[in-house]
Formats: structure tokens, sequence, C-alpha cells
């Protein structure tokens, strides 16, 4: 018995146990009932707990109980945070109030007024407190305690989920189904959110089909209808073991349909609540292509995804370089009416530019440029061109290129830079020439780093007259340029020069060489 327990000191405490506060015969105990009732009264109106509970000892002492009105404004202030309770903290209060009703519940039960318990569930819930709770509970249905379920089921429901011990409540409600069948109790029935929390705490947390299983037996036993919640976490577990379409086990529970055809029997398609746990469990399995043909289907049927799914959908396809899922389900994505897909065209650009794969940015911006939810910039360009040419694709970087400036976007200093670097890694100097008439005619203006790269590149590929061209542009614009280093890059090149047969065929170009030459201070 709870009251004897309560008469013992235990060698070892734990918090919110029902031997944490002993009840032993104090100097009060041979007070009346009356004298005890009247000074406990006096303690509840000074909101003096320390006394109160004292108080509350001698009557246990006693083998008896306050008055009920008394007996729960006791309980009632012990669990309140709203008021100082003397020098007793309020967690020291709460451990107090657990005792005292669960002393209660053992002594008579038809003391505790149903608000009371409320209200100590309440404060548990604010504390963070499963166990204690989970503990009141099991004493109310231990002593045939009978709370309509509804009154105090989604509490402790809440108090398990924010404490991160939904997989608690299973024991919950398992024992309430029982109670209401085996005592015919309608009124501890657990309802539809009771039932998809326990569905839940099987699927996501425990992840076991046998639990899932019985839920679904007790919710067919006492009456309640799935949702599409419910089929959404079994969907996930479906998912998760494998488990596709049609259902090899458990013909008792969905009898061997699909988790969509078993959604037909209850009267209808079902809504997006169903298919999104599905979606997240492919996802977390990396099943991204099954993702990709259930959200078809999806879509098929009429029922849209909302922004959030897709973009995780999308994520994940990239995160697995499961290109082709990625680009269908942005697709499927465009088809909708969500308004801005910025987001998920940044994610897919970045994830093909970090594997690599110009030539799908490349056709995956041509299909996109009409739609006025995504904005192509010169940016996006650049990472195409820049991809081309870090792969030695350079026809490929030179159409994208006359496709950039066809549309009308306004190359910039990273376009040019990239173009140079991947004429050089190719020793492709005569592009480079090219570049620099067109770039003379562009709207670019030329900064020490692209004069650099123009220089070096001329340089090294023998063409000293268009190099002079890029000198003549930096003395015009008064912008420094450091002759040695092009000095240096000059005497490089000279081994690879034939300067008698130049001088013979081609005299114009050995006055660009002489004009180079004496710019940076070399005697031929």
């Amino acid at each position: 018995m709870l009251r004897k327990t309560l008469t013992l000191l235990p060698r070892r405490r734990r918090p919110f146990s029902s031997s944490s506060f002993p009840i032993t015969p104090s100097p009060s105990k041979s007070l009346t009932h009356l004298q005890r009732s009247s000074s406990l009264h006096n303690s509840l109106t000074a909101h003096d707990t320390d006394q109160a509970w004292k108080v509350f000892r001698s009557f246990a002492a006693a083998s008896s109980l306050p008055d009920k009105p008394l007996l729960n404004s006791l309980i009632t202030l012990l669990s309140s945070s709203l008021h100082g309770g003397g020098d007793t903290p309020l967690k020291h209060r709460l451990k107090r109030a657990f005792v005292s009703a669960a002393y209660v519940i053992e002594k008579d039960p038809t003391f505790l007024e149903f608000d009371t318990l409320l209200t100590l569930l309440q404060s548990l819930k604010l504390a963070k407190a499963a166990s204690p709770a989970l503990a009141l509970v099991e004493c109310m249905f231990k002593n045939r305690f009978f709370v309509p379920f509804d009154r105090w089921g989604s509490l402790v429901i809440d108090i398990c989920r924010e404490s991160g011990s939904l997989v608690a409540f299973l024991k919950v409600f398992k024992e309430s189904c029982r109670i209401a069948i085996d005592e015919k109790l309608d009124y501890m029935k657990p309802g539809l959110a009771a039932c998809n929390a326990a569905i839940e705490a099987s699927c996501l947390h425990l992840e076991s089909l046998s639990d899932a299983e019985n839920v679904i037996e007790s919710m067919d036993v006492i009456g309640v209808k799935p949702d599409e919640s419910t089929f959404g976490f079994l969907g996930y577990l479906y998912a998760r073991k494998g488990l596709k379409e049609k259902i090899n086990e458990l013909e008792s529970l969905m009898n061997g349909k699909s988790i969509l055809d078993e959604m037909d029997t209850q009267g209808g398609s079902g809504g997006i609540g169903v298919y999104v746990p599905i979606l997240k469990a492919y996802c977390k399995e990396n099943r991204t292509a099954e993702a990709t043909q259930l959200v078809t289907e999806i879509s098929s049927s009429g029922v849209q995804l909302d922004v959030e799914t897709y973009e995780d959908l999308i994520e994940a396809s990239m995160t697995k370089q499961d290109f082709v899922s990625a680009l269908t389900l942005f697709r499927g994505m465009r088809e909708t009416r969500v308004v801005d897909l910025k987001g998920s065209y940044l994610t897919i650009m970045t994830g093909l530019l970090e594997n690599q794969r110009p030539e799908l940015m490349a056709s995956f911006v041509e299909e996109v440029l009409d739609d006025p939810r995504v904005e192509v910039k010169s940016h996006d360009w650049n990472s195409i061109i820049h991809a081309f040419c870090k792969s030695r694709r350079l026809e490929d970087a030179k159409r994208t290129f006359r496709r950039m400036t066809f549309l009308q976007y306004e190359p910039n200093h990273q376009t040019y830079l990239s173009l140079i670097n991947g004429y050089m890694s190719c020793e492709r100097y005569f592009e480079v020439v090219v570049l620099w008439k067109e770039f003379k005619e562009g709207k670019t203006k030329l900064d020490h780093a692209l004069a650099d790269a123009f220089l070096n590149a001329l340089v090294r590929g023998g063409f000293f007259g268009t190099a002079m061209q890029v000198v003549e542009k930096c003395q015009e614009m008064k912008m420094f340029v450091d002759k040695w280093r092009y000095k240096a890059a000059f005497m490089e090149t000279l081994k690879n020069l034939r300067l008698p047969k130049l001088r013979k065929r081609k005299m114009k170009k050995i006055e660009f060489l002489d004009a180079f030459t004496n710019w940076v201070g070399i005697t031929r």
C-alpha cells in the first residue's frame, strides 16, 4: 500500500517517487480531525505550502484524509506556479503534489476532483516530467480510478512527446483500450488523435510492424477508423521496411492491398498527410527514384504536394546524385501553383556545378528561361561556362558564351576569366585574340585581374600585337602593369619562336615583337 510506503524512509530516494517525502508520525499526531482541518485551512489561506504539507502528513499518519475541498485545494496549491509557497522550490512542491495525489488515489480516489488531477498533469507538463505523469496514470488504473480518457489523454501525450518519450505512451494506450473493453466503459476509449500518437510511436520511433499491427487491431476493436495520418505513419514504416506497394505480411491489417488501395476502401483518395511520411521514408533510405515515381502517381490523382516536401525530395535527389529524379521533381513542381521556385532552382544548379555536369546545367537553364518564378542571371551562365572550361570542353563553353550574349545576358569579368583560363589550359591562344576583340566591343570594363589574364595568355601564345593593345588600354586607364611578370613569360615563349623564319615571312609580327620587347626592356 502506498500509505505504508510513505511511512518509511528509504535508503535511496528517487526524484518524484512516492517515497521521496515520507509521512511519519509527528507531534501533531494527537490533534483532532477538526483541529488539523482548521490548521490546514489557515495554511492554505496563507499560501504556506510548507505548513500545509506538515498538516497533511499528520492526516496521513492518522490514516485519514482532510475534507475533500481542503484536500483538492492543497494539491492545487502545491501544483501551482503562481504562488511563492514559502521557501520551498516549485519542483519540490510539485513532488509533494504528486505524492499527495497518489496517496489519495490509493486511499480513496473519490476524494480527488477531476479538475485537480488535470491541474497537476498540466504542471507536470510544464515541468517536462513524463515519468511521474505516467506513474500517476498507472496508479489511477491500478486503483480503478477511471477518469474519462478525453479529460487527460491529450495532456499525457503532450508530456510524453515534449520529453521525447512518446513510446512510453504505448503502454497507457494499450491499458486504456483494455479497460474500455473489459470494463465496458466507452469513456475510457482513446480517440483518433491518441490512436495516431500510438501508431506514430510504433512506426516512427520503434519502427515495429508488430506494435503497429497491434495498435491498428485495437482501433478496430474500439471502433476508431484510421485517417490519412494513420496511413501516413504506416506508409512510412512500410517504406522503411522495403514494402513498396503491396503488403506481403500483415494481411489481417491491410488485406494484402497497397496503401493507396486501402485508402480508397476508406472512402476517398486521401490528403497530402498520407503521402508525406512515405516520401520522407524514401528520402531517408536514399530511394529517390521510388519517391519520384510516387510523386508522379500522387500528382496524377489530383493531390498537390507542398513546397517543403518538393524541396526536401529535390535536395535528397541531388545529394544522392540522382539528377534525373531531381529534374523530374522540379518539372512537377513547376506545374503546380508554387509562386517561388528559386530555392530548388539554386539547389539543382549548385549540385550540378559541384558534380561537374555543365551539360545538364545548360539544358536546365534553357528549360526555365521563360518561367518568371525563376530568375536566370549572368552568374548562372558563368557557372556553366566555368564548368565546361574546367572540363576542357571548350567548344561547349564557346557555344554557351554565344547563347548567353544572344539572349542579351551581359558577360562580366568572371565570364572572360573562365574562358581565358580554359583556352590557356588547352594552349588555344588564338581564341584569346578573338575574345579580346569581343571584349573591346562589350560593356565590361578592364580591371587588373582581367588585364593580367589577357596579357599572360597573349604573350605565351606569341600574339604580341594584341598584347600591346592590352598594354595601351591599361596605359589609357592609368592602370599599373608589372612589366617584369610578362618579361619572364616572354623569355619562356622565346624558346618556341623561330625568329629567322619570322623575319623573312611576317615583318608585321616582327614589328609587334619589337614593340613588346622595347616595352618590357629587352634588347635583341
